[in-house]
C-alpha cells in the first residue's frame, strides 16, 4: 500500500458529508462519519483517496 500522502484527495461537495471521487466516473461519495485526512474507498472502482 503506497503512504498516505500518495493517495489523490477527494474534491468537496456543497454537502459536509459527501465528496466528488478524485477518480473516473468521478462519483458523489458519502463520507459521513470521516474525518479530513482519512483514507476512504471508491465502491465503484475500488480505489483508494483521501478525505479533504
Amino acid at each position: 500500500m503506497p503512504p498516505r500522502d500518495q493517495y489523490p484527495v477527494a474534491e468537496r461537495t456543497n454537502n459536509p458529508n459527501r465528496v466528488l471521487s478524485p477518480y473516473a466516473p468521478y462519483n458523489v461519495i458519502d463520507v459521513e462519519g470521516f474525518r479530513s485526512g482519512q483514507l476512504a474507498k471508491d465502491p465503484s472502482n475500488g480505489k483508494i483517496f483521501r478525505i479533504p
